[in-house]
């Protein structure tokens, strides 16, 4: 197996919003997904573009968390980590590896097919 590129970045937030805020105004984020409940993950998630070396906005994605209500396992993370956290991250695989699969939404993967990947690209 060959390691690709990096797809996203699990990034665990008690607030989608505020986070938004900070990646669009301090950290200069232009391209900026609609969030949306993934309910059977228990989250509400957001992706967030990062330039590629080429400069275009198709570098690493950052993954926005957000517990919803009932979700004990991040929210657990979260009461650690107040101000939020790396909790996963996941790259891009030849087509002929298939995607590891986990009991926790929130391990690391390796996605064969990038159509499968959980990304909003």
């Amino acid at each position: 197996m060959k390691l690709g590129r990096l797809n996203h970045i699990g990034v665990a937030t008690p607030s989608i919003a505020d986070s938004i805020v900070f990646y669009r105004d301090v950290m200069g984020a232009t391209k900026i997904h609609e969030p949306f409940d993934l309910e059977s993950q228990g989250v509400k998630v957001c992706f967030v573009d990062t330039p590629g070396a080429d400069g275009a906005l198709n570098g690493t994605q950052i993954e926005l968390i957000e517990p919803l209500p009932g979700n004990t396992s991040i929210q657990s993370f979260l009461d650690k980590n107040p101000a939020a956290g790396s909790i996963t991250s996941a790259t891009k695989c030849p087509t002929s590896t298939p995607p590891r699969q986990s009991s926790r939404p929130w391990a690391s993967a390796c996605w064969a097919n990038p159509a499968s990947a959980p990304t909003a690209r």
